[in-house]
């Protein structure tokens, strides 16, 4: 009994933990910063996982820009995205004693009173059929890390081309942005970002995160979850 007792509060921390850490990467990846070109015409807004979050434009940006949009929307990204690592780099290297504020256990809910040797059973189905899928895994994460990502605003005046989570050009319809006003410009300019940068985590995610891999993945989100339904705790 003793042993059982052992195993269970053993589980139980190891679930304690996975929270905690999982808390702490959500925290990490969910910070912002911001940066902007050199002249000041475009301000942009990333998640630390360099993920495109806002972009505004300076009400001078024509003047402050050079008349070179495209040139000026690179550089406030690239600037932004060079905080966004190394903030990253600077949350990930300090070794902080302050515990983060969770969440405590949440009840168990009526997904988890089913048969556990039977879930047990569903789980090493889909462990195996996961097996199967490992041997692809690292080309298909590959691919997607590498894959040229063209997005285009709704008014069709900003195409962004992004690739590896960077933005490596901006092409604006010289005609439509000479007629358009700011907040329109911002809004193309801004939907065309969000599409062409989602982070390059979400990107890779996305596309392992299929099949029985994504149902896999789901289950080891929730390590609490798991345990439950395995009936090793309550």
């Amino acid at each position: 009994m003793a042993q059982l007792f052992d195993i269970d509060e053993g589980l139980r921390q190891a679930a304690a933990e996975a929270r905690q850490q999982s808390a702490r990467l959500a925290a990490l990846t969910s910070a912002e910063v911001s940066g902007s070109d050199a002249g000041g015409a475009v301000a942009v807004t990333v998640r630390a996982d360099g993920a495109f979050v806002a972009l505004s434009l300076h009400d001078e940006w024509r003047k402050r820009s050079g008349g070179d949009l495209s040139a000026a929307v690179v550089a406030a990204l690239a600037a932004a995205q060079q905080s966004a690592t190394e903030a990253w780099s600077a949350a990930v290297a300090y070794d902080s004693p302050q515990t983060l504020d969770l969440p405590g256990e949440s009840a168990p809910s009526t997904a988890d009173s089913g048969d556990p040797a039977l879930f047990a059973q569903s789980l090493d189905s889909l462990l195996q059929q996961v097996e199967e899928r490992l041997a692809e895994l690292p080309d298909r994460a590959a691919e997607a890390a590498t894959r040229v990502v063209e997005a285009t605003g709704p008014a069709g005046g900003v195409i962004a081309v992004a690739r590896e989570g960077a933005l490596v050009r901006v092409d604006c319809d010289e005609r439509w942005l000479a007629e358009a006003p700011r907040t329109r410009i911002e809004a193309e300019l801004t939907a065309a970002l969000a599409k062409a940068l989602p982070g390059l985590r979400n990107q890779v995610d996305a596309a392992i995160r299929v099949g029985p891999v994504g149902e896999l993945l789901d289950l080891a989100a929730d390590p609490a979850a798991l345990f439950r339904k395995l009936g090793l705790t309550t």
